[in-house]
């Protein structure tokens, strides 16, 4: 029995190895997922926020063969002020990425639009800008969220105030993305 299973791991490893090692990048079409992590520094919030951050994301897209991605996601982001104050960011976005170079490494760089919330009140718009060095299925690059609510709704102690102030977040991130 333990040959046979054995034999059946062999077999799939010689099936599964050519496709995993194959390089996808965005010069092939179709569909593509992509899964990324970050590690980021709240710089400089108006809420006096400073901190650290780590966050994680999804995007399902459509590769169009000369290098554009074109996708829609979400995500988890996760805060610890330096004050003792933790925060939770659900961000809504669409995703455009570009890597330049159709070859194994290639600089890259990328686009994100659209929505977070923290804790889910306050939504906020969301733009992402990133570049980074795209090896293989891997990327790796830095980015800089901006979200800022320019007075949409406030809510103090989980009450809604009349008198809205902006609040605007910049977040630096370092992060990895993998494509599949």
């Amino acid at each position: 029995m333990k040959i046979i299973k054995e034999t059946i791991f062999v077999l799939f490893m010689l099936v599964a190895m050519p496709q995993a090692m194959r390089a996808q990048n965005y010069y092939s079409t179709g569909y593509v997922g992509n899964i990324a992590g970050e590690l980021g520094w709240d710089t400089f919030s108006t809420n006096t926020r400073n901190g650290l951050g780590l966050s994680v994301s999804h995007t399902s897209g459509y590769a169009f063969g000369q290098g554009t991605f074109i996708g829609v996601g979400t995500g988890v982001g996760i805060s610890k002020s330096f004050g003792g104050a933790w925060a939770v960011n659900i961000p809504l976005f669409a995703e455009v990425q570009h890597e330049f170079i159709n070859g194994r490494i290639s600089p890259m760089a990328g686009l994100k639009l659209g929505i977070e919330s923290e804790q889910l009140k306050s939504p906020r718009f969301l733009i992402v800008p990133s570049f980074g060095i795209s090896i293989g299925r891997s990327s790796i690059y830095a980015s800089l969220h901006v979200a800022s609510n320019n007075g949409i709704i406030v809510e103090v102690d989980d009450v809604a105030v009349g008198a809205l102030r902006s609040v605007n977040d910049h977040r630096f991130h370092f992060g990895y993305l993998y494509r599949f």
